[in-house]
């Protein structure tokens, strides 16, 4: 499979149909090397190369595994989105789940233990096996 890294992920929900509508920048080993897009009426993504390529340079991100790949991290970076402001949200075996806050992450971060009590969280979830998604921690 190959490695890569989506970046600048962007959605356009009112323009998807039957497929997410969206763009991401495509990274391997720290360098953008392509961009994806998909119009989200059924169809696969398009991959373009970034500037200084040339399509044979990342044909390997227009191929039916990566194209996989690619909608399930999206809808992955999609949930994470939507659900963070009142869950940890938590994968483990390529499932996701959360975990309700107490209170709104809003009025957690302004908590004096907000920090220990935020460290403890994802030891105890990496503890168990879990990787922890939020970005808004």
């Amino acid at each position: 499979m190959v490695k890569f890294e989506l970046r600048k992920i962007k959605y356009f929900d009112a323009m998807s149909e039957e497929t997410p509508c969206f763009t991401a920048e495509i990274w391997e080993k720290g360098k953008l090397v392509a961009y994806a897009k998909n119009e989200g009426h059924g169809g696969g993504n398009y991959i373009y190369q970034a500037d200084g390529l040339k399509y044979q340079d990342v044909a390997k991100f227009d191929d039916i595994d990566v194209e996989c790949e690619i909608f399930g991290r999206v809808w992955e970076d999609f949930d994470v989105r939507r659900l963070q402001s009142k869950n940890f949200v938590i994968k483990k075996d390529d499932k996701i789940y959360t975990t309700k806050f107490p209170m709104s992450i809003t009025k957690l971060k302004k908590h004096k233990d907000y920090a220990t009590w935020k460290d403890g969280q994802i030891k105890k979830h990496s503890k168990d096996g879990y990787e922890v998604l939020n970005r808004n921690l």
